[in-house]
């Protein structure tokens, strides 16, 4: 006598390929976050915002001598894209985005910010690494200037703290043994 074919645990829960199929579609996608948009105080690199996440950075210009601070980390010896421009308010060319690494200062971003979008790309150290922005303005017509920033190379981003660098940072010092010296110590 042949055996009759055993039903599978998804037809004994009720379930059809069709449920299945929409239950699978019913599960939305994760939506992107909106940018990071300043928060104030950051007129200091203490008061940095951030670290900016890959949705990218949004300054405002609010009084004519605002400087806007942020942070972004990221990891080691990637090919990292940057691009930023103006997003409406004040004039063209009115503030000027700076971004260095933070542990050394090496420069990155020197430039106006244009209407159109400015697209630059380098090469990270060795070790994920922190970098510092700050958006300036020129003068009193650049209130109300808003600057976007964002890295296009969202892969590269770290959101939380530094990982431990790949290499020690602690230096040894060997002092050569000094012979038939006497040493007194005030």
């Amino acid at each position: 006598m042949p055996v009759p074919p055993r039903p599978s645990r998804w037809r004994r829960a009720g379930l059809t390929a069709l449920t299945i199929l929409a239950l699978c579609c019913a599960i939305a996608a994760p939506a992107s976050a909106a940018p990071l948009t300043e928060t104030e105080p950051n007129d200091s690199q203490l008061a940095a915002n951030g670290p900016v996440p890959a949705d990218g950075y949004v300054s405002t210009i609010n009084v004519s001598d605002d400087v806007d601070w942020f942070i972004f980390r990221l990891q080691g010896r990637r090919q990292v894209g940057i691009t930023y421009n103006r997003l409406g308010g004040g004039s063209d060319g009115c503030s000027h985005l700076h971004i260095a690494e933070a542990s050394s200062g090496r420069v990155i971003v020197d430039d106006d910010v244009f209407p159109r979008v400015i697209s630059q790309t380098w090469t990270t150290p060795r070790d994920a690494t922190e970098y510092v922005g700050r958006i300036s303005p020129f003068s009193s017509s650049c209130v109300g200037t808003q600057t976007f920033v964002q890295i296009t190379t969202p892969s590269a981003l770290i959101t939380g703290p530094l990982p431990p660098p790949s290499y020690p940072r602690s230096l040894s010092v060997v002092a050569p043994a000094q012979v038939g010296q006497d040493v007194t110590v005030p």
